[in-house]
């Protein structure tokens, strides 16, 4: 187990050389122009990873979630030691890593793809790393044992790696990582090229191994529901910086601004930019589409006008059928129904006269969906306004 620090690391990668696309202009051109389209870039080259600050303590599991292009694999690049760091500070245990090789940072890193040596065994391939550490036999034997049954492994020791699911390759190498015991293990997006019910399985696995073991674990992923499941501290990122970072459920009850609202939760939060705040001698409520929702709860300002209203499908409620009507809920039409196990999901367009047209998301228990709610059918929604969430209109930080 080990403590992570990053104090305002910042990673550029230097911009194309058209010199080696010495016999293709157009490559050469074409490289240019894809680095062009990134949102950050200096006189130096393209802006990877900026002003990043993360202290990861010993034996936590955090998980670097955001969009592909973020800058997730680079941050766990240099904290491997295979990607340079531009400027900052990168501290294992409080010692500089700076000038330190990767072999002698005491981290391991598992990757997407399985990486085995095919000529060995799943147990052989789990027991490589300990060849050159020149431990007894019987040592090598027991925590090769031990691996094996952590990672349900144990039915296929003798198997090559070509009569292995992916599923088995990815938790040999899993094991291959971690029978050594390192500091740190890093692992990029491991699960992504499984399907989803295995996927499943073996996140829940590896939280039983990072609990059986207490390593500190640094999870590279794109997928919200992977990185709310198996975070012990969630890191949000976007275009090369943090959004916000910490648990999973305060980042989902209380995130610090829009963005950080959007990259939580699934189906995504529903957002009303045209929502006015109002008080009078009752206390807060927003009024939207013309119609007014109380605010339960005092704002820590006396802020009126223009707002963002953001509330999630989950906290959306239909409340009345077709041909009813209600001073306190938006009329709207079905536009798809989705059932999805225990849950339906609806996509709604508003259908009120002067607006444009808004699509709304509400999530319901499978048991409470009316089965005549079709796609072209009426049904009215009110958005629980004790659930919901404030933004400013112009910096979009949250309100309250």
């Amino acid at each position: 187990m080990a403590e992570l620090e990053l104090k305002e690391v910042v990673k550029i990668y230097p911009f194309v050389d058209p010199k080696k696309y010495l016999f293709s202009r157009k490559k050469a051109k074409k490289a240019l122009e894809e680095q062009q389209k990134k949102p950050y870039l200096s006189n130096e080259g393209v802006i990877a990873v900026q002003k990043f600050n993360l202290a990861v303590q010993s034996g936590d599991f955090v998980v670097l979630y955001g969009p592909s292009g973020c800058g997730k694999s680079t941050v766990l690049r240099m904290i491997a030691g295979l990607t340079d760091v531009t400027a900052g500070e990168l501290t294992i245990d409080g010692e500089d890593m700076e000038g330190v090789m990767p072999e002698d940072r005491d981290v391991a890193m598992v990757f997407q793809e399985y990486s085995l040596y095919p000529h060995f065994t799943v147990a052989e391939n789990i027991a490589f790393p300990l060849k050159n550490v020149h431990l007894p036999r019987e040592e090598v034997d027991r925590k090769v044992d031990l691996m094996l049954r952590l990672l349900e492994l144990t039915g296929v020791r003798n198997a090559k790696p070509d009569t292995l699911s992916g599923g088995e390759k990815q938790r040999t190498a899993i094991g291959r990582a971690l029978i050594r015991r390192p500091k740190i293990l890093l692992m990029d997006e491991p699960f992504s090229n499984l399907d989803a019910p295995l996927r499943m399985k073996l996140r829940v696995m590896i939280k039983k191994v990072h609990q059986e073991i207490g390593t500190t674990f640094v999870y590279v992923t794109h997928d919200m529901f992977e990185a709310m499941s198996l975070a012990t501290r969630l890191v949000l990122m976007k275009d090369g910086m943090i959004v916000q970072q910490g648990t999973p459920k305060d980042l989902y009850r209380k995130p610090r601004n829009l963005t950080a609202g959007l990259m939580t939760g699934s189906p995504e939060m529903n957002v009303f930019r045209d929502a006015l705040l109002l008080r009078d001698e009752k206390g807060c409520l927003v009024r939207l589409y013309g119609k007014e929702f109380p605010c339960p709860g005092l704002l820590p300002d006396n802020r009126c006008g223009e707002v963002i209203l953001g509330v999630r499908p989950v906290h959306m409620e239909l409340v009345l059928g077709p041909g009813d009507t209600s001073a306190d809920s938006i009329p709207c039409k079905v536009l798809l129904r989705e059932s999805v196990g225990t849950e339906v999901h609806f996509t709604l367009s508003t259908a009120l006269p002067e607006t444009d047209d808004c699509e709304i998301r509400v999530v319901v228990r499978a048991e409470n969906a009316p089965a005549d709610l079709i796609p072209g059918r009426e049904v009215q929604v009110r958005p629980k306004m004790e659930e919901a969430l404030l933004f400013d209109s112009v910096t979009e930080n949250r309100i309250g």
